[in-house]
C-alpha cells in the first residue's frame, strides 16, 4: 500500500497570496525609486539655486541684476513645488510599504498554516506506520505460535 502524500488544501491561495506580495514588493521598489528620484531633483534645483547667488564684489548691470533676481524667485518657486513632490512620493511610499507588510503577514499566516498542517499529517503518518507495524508483528507472533 501506497503511503498517502501530504496535500495542502490551500496551495493554490497560498501561491496566489506569494504573487500578491511579490506585486507589492515590486510597487514598494517603484515608489523607493520615485522617492530617491524626486530627492535628487531638489537637491539639483537646491545646488542651482546656490550657484546663482552674486557675489559681493561682483559688479552686474541693472538688468542682469533684475535677471539673476527672477532666475531666483522661479527657483524658489521650484524648490517650493519639489517639496511638494517629495512629501508625495514620501507618502506614497509609505502607503506601498504598509500594503507589502500587510500581503507579507497573510502570506505568512499560509505559510505557517500549511506548516503546522504538514506537521500534524507526518505526526498522522507516524501514528498509521506504527499501527501497520504492530498489526504486522502480531501476525507474525500468530504464525510462529502455530
Amino acid at each position: 500500500m501506497k503511503p498517502p502524500k501530504f496535500k495542502f488544501r490551500l496551495e493554490k491561495v497560498k501561491k496566489f497570496r506569494e504573487l500578491i506580495k511579490k506585486q507589492a514588493e515590486q510597487e514598494v521598489m517603484l515608489r523607493t525609486q520615485d522617492f530617491q528620484s524626486a530627492e535628487e531633483t531638489m537637491q539639483l534645483i537646491v545646488e542651482e539655486r546656490n550657484r546663482n547667488k552674486v557675489e559681493n564684489d561682483e559688479i552686474l548691470t541693472a538688468a542682469d541684476y533684475q535677471l539673476v533676481g527672477i532666475y531666483n524667485d522661479f527657483l524658489e518657486n521650484l524648490i517650493e513645488h519639489q517639496v511638494e513632490v517629495v512629501k508625495k512620493t514620501e507618502e506614497d511610499l509609505a502607503v506601498a510599504k504598509e500594503i507589502f507588510i500587510e500581503k507579507a503577514k497573510e502570506e505568512k499566516a499560509l505559510v505557517l498554516l500549511k506548516d503546522k498542517k504538514k506537521e500534524e499529517f507526518d505526526e498522522e503518518e507516524k501514528v498509521r506506520v506504527k499501527k501497520e507495524i504492530s498489526e504486522i508483528a502480531i501476525l507474525m507472533d500468530k504464525r510462529n505460535l502455530k
